[in-house]
Order: structure tokens, then C-alpha cells, then sequence
């Protein structure tokens, strides 16, 4: 199936001193991934905003060689946003959001690498199924394990075992953290009844993503995308779907120390105080 001509992708990849090599492989396969979309007559224009929350004047040199370059040899075009300083990821992306006017959007993290065609396979989802906003990927760690990033509306209890707790209590109430993980989903059949969807990949309709006017910006980091997955099921549903797949190498919050910590609390209090808090 091809959708109708004309149809264009905004993706938004934010960057803070990123690993470079996954930076590299981010790139690489975005750009694969779009390709084979417009090679199919699925999305006739692409742009890639790389906004750049702080990193050195090397890494700003090579995001803006390869955009360079990627602009030279494909039809896609590429900006890369500075100077407005470390403003946390969700204010980095809703630079994005306000700049672009196209039907998809792609909210991206700087640590993935997508499979070839998930961008055709999410925009033709789409297309056939009026009633979702947003579509997320089947997510592969770096041992190819399926990894059950979407999840249930949280409780304190079950966030603070995630995040804390020593291997032998979360066996303890494993039960509890399955439920919260969606482990009990076929992850190969689409589902459409999703809650919470994770922040590294969101392939938006765009009309629906400026209804609910991008990222809340009193999150600094963590919690942002689950406030977004919130926000989105007002206007439409949100859809896992498993011919989309991408690697992710992110994640691991408790093991990038205490301000990361002081983050992820301060966003806790943040998504409760503004959707409702539960405890169990």
C-alpha cells in the first residue's frame, strides 16, 4: 500500500554529550529507514532537526558535517538547532515540534538504531487505522531480547522497585512489576490499548501531537513521555505495533548517578501532582 502523495516526516533527535558510536548508528539507520519509506512513495520529504542541548564543539562539527553530507547524497534535508543551552529533553524536542508542518512526526532518541522499514511500516499503520495519534516499536536491547517498554499507569510502589530495589525484592513482587511492564501483551500482535509509551521512538500524527502542544516543559528529564502518552489518549489511542522494531541502548537511570537520581524523583512528584497519584 502507498499512502496518498505528498505526505512528509519531521524527526527530532535531541543530543547532551551523546556516545558517539551510538550517535553514528542513530544516523545511519534513520537515514536508511527514510530512504526506503520515500523509495516506496510513502513519505515524499523528510527533515531532521538534531537540537543541541550541550555538547562539544567536536560533536557539533560532525552532527553538522553529516547533515551536510546526508543532504548531498539523499533528498533529506537536516538542521541542526544550538544555543539555547541545556534546556532538558522534552523543552529540547518541543523546538522541533513548534518548527515543523509536516503529517508525521518522529520524536527520536540519540541511542537507537532502526530497522529498515519501520518508518514505512509505522506511517502506513497510520494510514489504515484512523483512531491512533501515535505508534510505538517493538524495542530489542543489546542482546536482541524484546524489551516491554510500554506500560501500565504507574503506581509509587512499583516505580520505586524499578528504579531502587535490589534484584531479590523485585523477584519477591515480580507479579506487581510484570502487570506494570504489560509483560502479559502479545508483542506480536499490534495492540492499540496502550497507557504509557516510551520516550525513544514516538511516530506521531502530527496533527494530534500539536493538539496536546508537545512536551510539558516542567519536565527536565524522565517522566516527560509518560505525561505525553497521557495527554495523547484524550485525542486518540496509542498503538504498539510489531513490524516496527528498533535497538535501544539507553535506560539504566539508577546507574548514572545522584543527579540523574534527583531528577527522576523530581519528575515523579511532577507526573503525580499533575495526573493523579497511586500508591499500589
Amino acid at each position: 500500500m502507498k499512502v496518498s502523495k505528498g505526505k512528509t516526516l519531521t524527526v527530532s533527535i535531541v543530543v547532551y554529550r551523546p556516545n558517539m558510536a551510538y550517535l553514528v548508528e542513530t544516523l545511519t539507520s534513520l537515514q536508511k529507514a527514510i530512504v526506503y519509506a520515500m523509495n516506496r512513495g510513502v513519505i515524499c520529504k523528510a527533515h531532521i532537526f538534531l537540537i543541541n542541548n550541550g555538547s562539544s564543539r567536536d560533536v557539533l562539527r560532525f552532527i553538522e558535517c553529516y547533515v551536510h553530507r546526508m543532504h548531498k547524497e539523499t533528498e533529506i534535508c537536516g538542521t541542526v538547532l544550538s544555543g539555547h543551552g541545556n534546556i532538558g529533553y522534552g523543552c529540547g524536542h518541543n523546538i522541533g515540534i513548534e518548527k515543523s508542518s509536516g503529517d508525521y512526526y518522529l520524536i527520536l532518541n540519540p541511542d537507537v538504531a532502526l530497522e529498515s522499514e519501520s518508518i514505512l511500516n509505522g506511517i502506513q499503520f497510520l494510514e489504515q487505522n484512523r483512531d491512533v495519534g501515535l505508534v510505538v516499536p517493538i524495542v530489542l536491547n543489546d542482546k536482541k531480547e524484546k524489551s516491554h517498554l510500554c506500560k501500565r499507569y504507574p503506581d509509587v510502589f512499583s516505580l520505586f522497585l524499578r528504579g531502587f530495589a535490589p534484584k531479590a525484592i523485585k523477584k519477591f513482587f515480580k507479579y506487581q512489576l510484570d502487570s506494570y511492564d504489560m509483560t502479559d501483551i502479545d508483542l506480536n500482535q499490534a495492540n492499540k490499548d496502550v497507557a504509557i509509551a516510551s520516550g525513544c521512538f514516538m511516530l506521531f500524527e502530527e496533527s494530534v501531537l500539536n493538539q496536546i502542544c508537545g512536551f510539558d516543559p516542567r519536565y527536565f528529564l524522565y517522566f516527560e513521555d509518560f505525561d505525553l502518552s497521557i495527554k495523547t489518549r484524550k485525542f486518540s489511542r496509542i498503538a504498539l505495533l510489531p513490524q516496527m522494531r528498533i535497538f535501544h541502548y539507553g535506560g539504566h537511570t539508577t546507574h548514572k548517578g545522584w543527579r540523574h537520581i534527583k531528577y527522576f524523583i523530581s519528575s515523579v512528584f511532577t507526573f503525580f501532582n499533575t495526573n493523579g497519584w497511586k500508591w499500589l
